[in-house]
C-alpha cells in the first residue's frame, strides 16, 4: 500500500480542511494517507507521495510552502508530488488575478515537477472593503465562503489515479 503525506500550512483552517478531505478520500480508495502541518514534517522517509498545500497570499503561494519545497527538494524529486492552494480571489476576482494565481506554483515547479496542481475555492471571514473589491474585480454580493468539498474530492481521486 502506498503511503501519502499531505503536508499543509494554514492561516484560517481551510487548507487543513482540504488536507483532511483529501486524506479521507484517499483512504476510501485504499491508500494510507497522513496529514501533517509543514512545520511538523522532519522527514519524507516512508512516504511514496507527497501533497503540499497552502493558501495564496499576495498572488503567491505563501513563503512557508515554497521554503518547504526548497528544503525537501531532493526527497520530493524522488516521489510523486502534488501541490494545491486555497484562493478566494481566484474564484471571485477578474481574469487578470486568476492568471496571476495560476502562476503561483511556477517557482516551486521548477524545483520539483508536480504531477498535479490544484487551486481550490477558499473563504474570507469578512467582506472586502470597496477599494479592494474594485481592485480585484469582486462583486459586492460575492459569497464569503466558496469552500467546496466536491472539488477537493475530485482532485484527490485524480491524484490517486496518478499513483496507480
Amino acid at each position: 500500500m502506498k503511503k501519502i503525506l499531505i503536508a499543509y500550512f494554514t492561516r484560517f483552517n481551510s487548507t487543513l480542511e482540504a488536507a483532511a478531505l483529501m486524506a479521507q478520500t484517499l483512504r476510501e480508495q485504499g491508500w494510507d494517507a497522513e496529514v501533517k502541518p509543514l512545520a511538523a514534517v522532519s522527514s519524507l522517509e516512508g512516504f511514496d507521495a507527497v501533497v503540499i498545500g497552502a493558501p495564496i497570499n499576495g498572488m503567491r503561494w505563501v513563503p512557508e510552502a515554497a521554503a518547504f519545497v526548497g528544503t525537501y527538494k531532493a526527497d520530493l524529486q524522488r516521489r510523486t508530488v502534488g501541490f494545491y492552494c486555497m484562493s478566494y480571489i481566484y474564484f471571485t476576482g477578474s481574469g487578470f488575478w486568476k492568471k496571476a494565481i495560476e502562476g503561483a506554483f511556477s517557482a516551486v515547479s521548477k524545483l520539483v515537477a508536480p504531477v498535479m496542481t490544484g487551486v481550490f475555492p477558499g473563504r474570507i471571514d469578512a467582506s472586502l472593503p470597496s477599494p479592494m473589491r474594485f481592485i480585484f474585480g469582486i462583486s459586492k454580493d460575492a459569497p464569503l465562503n466558496l469552500f467546496d468539498p466536491e472539488v477537493i474530492r475530485r482532485w484527490s481521486l485524480e491524484f490517486a489515479e496518478k499513483l496507480r
